[in-house]
């Protein structure tokens, strides 16, 4: 009996329970649904309100961030029938503009650089005279520096690095004193190029400017082996002289060694005291005599011939004669280097073994009574400014306008060898 009416009790129970959970349950969703209804209401009410207080305006109810959003402008192409969709590619300014292939060579090209100094390159195991002195060179060519940088300051197409070189020479034959010391400015001219649209300096330069006080360079000069061997002399030869700057004497050397590349063209222009040369020049007649005595040693077997001896001997008399008003003019020849073997090709009737200056190489001797013995070792006696145009290298173009045209020898000269007067016009025919 107490059994059956705890069952009907909780029966009850959870009859009660159950309905009280429903009506629970209904209040909850019934309020949900007003809640989302009233919401929704409300957001009318307000749209309404706005469109009729101010009419045109955006909806008050919603965030000014949502209700206003801007298009964005992005550059796309529209698609055709006939045209695929290209993304266009961004182009963005940083350390380095980044250009399109095709316009990256050209601006390459244009790019102005910037003169930038190296490490000095002393001389190995430097003498205790050379440590003294070097404040002293280092000072003059800082000097040489600052005046090629004030003529081109911002080149065109390279960025350059510069550098002091000191190097003893060990030429015996150009120098007009073996005791001068010698050192060199160097620069070197790195070309822009274009790599990946970027544009950088070329690691390798193929175009030089040098300043070298108190020495020739063997690029400059070509020493006369065959003669110089047979008698013991010490002659060489500078370039072809291919005018005046500023009065000083511009050569083209010819190139010798790994120098032979007809792409590059070698350019020097001498400096020098006034009046003077750091050389003396060989004659017509005195080549001439060394071949007369150059023939007898080779009647005697003490030098080798590859012509015939007679028709050589008949050829020199014809030079000798064809030049005997001339026999103290400078001997100028065709090549670099003369051959005595070569009168074995001449033919005295239609050309002479002599040229103008601009068309050959003359004959020269150091001159040891150019040097002003008073001075110090280290300063400056003479210098030669060197200089490689490249074939087709615009930026190769350009220096080589600088240096044959607006570059200013004279003041090169002052900042060398002190204030000087303007040279004298007596180096030539």
């Amino acid at each position: 009996m107490l059994l059956c009416l705890g069952l009907l009790l909780t029966d009850a129970s959870s009859a009660q329970l159950l309905k009280r959970l429903g009506e629970k349950m209904s209040s909850k969703v019934e309020n949900a649904v007003n809640r989302k209804v009233e919401s929704k209401v409300d957001r009318a009410i307000d749209k309404t309100i706005d469109k009729i207080s101010e009419p045109g305006t955006k909806e008050r109810s919603k965030p000014a961030a949502k209700e206003e959003k801007p298009e964005k402008q992005v550059n796309v192409v529209k698609p055709s029938e006939d045209r695929p969709v290209v993304q266009q590619k961004e182009v963005t300014v940083e350390k380095q503009t980044i250009y399109e292939q095709e316009d990256c060579l050209k601006a390459a090209e244009k790019k102005k650089g910037t003169w930038e100094q190296e490490t000095v390159f002393n001389y190995d195991y430097p003498l205790p005279n050379e440590k003294r002195f070097t404040p002293n060179m280092e000072k003059v060519m800082d000097n040489i520096a600052n005046q090629l940088i004030k003529s081109y300051p911002t080149p065109e197409g390279s960025t350059v690095k510069w550098a002091k070189w000191f190097a003893r020479s060990g030429d015996t034959v150009s120098t007009p004193d073996r005791f001068l010391y010698a050192y060199e400015f160097a620069a070197k001219f790195l070309p822009f190029i274009c790599n990946k649209d970027k544009i950088e300096a070329y690691g390798i330069a193929d175009v030089w400017v040098f300043v070298r006080v108190n020495r020739f360079h063997p690029s400059e000069i070509t020493q006369q082996k065959e003669i110089n061997t047979v008698f013991r002399d010490k002659v060489f030869s500078l370039g072809k002289l291919l005018g005046m700057y500023g009065d000083y004497p511009w050569f083209e050397p010819a190139p010798t060694g790994i120098r032979q590349i007809p792409e590059v063209v070698y350019n020097s222009v001498l400096l020098h005291r006034p009046g003077q040369l750091p050389y003396t020049t060989v004659t017509r007649g005195e080549l001439l005599d060394m071949c007369k005595k150059w023939l007898a040693m080779a009647e005697s077997g003490k030098v080798k011939t590859t012509g015939n001896l007679a028709a050589m001997w008949t050829k020199l008399n014809k030079l000798y004669d064809l030049n005997k008003a001339d026999l103290d003019k400078p001997a100028i020849i065709h090549h670099p280097e003369w051959n005595f073997n070569d009168l074995n090709n001449v033919d005295p009737d239609k050309q002479n073994i002599f040229v103008a200056p601009a068309d050959g190489y003359q004959l020269l001797r150091a001159n040891p009574s150019y040097v002003d013995q008073s001075e110090s070792k280290w300063k400056p006696q003479f210098a030669v400014v060197t200089w490689y145009k490249v074939t087709g290298k615009r930026y190769s173009d350009q220096l080589n306008k600088v240096m044959t045209g607006q570059f200013d020898y004279k003041k090169l000269a002052d900042v060398i060898f002190g204030s000087v007067s303007q040279p004298k016009k007596i180096l030539f025919e």
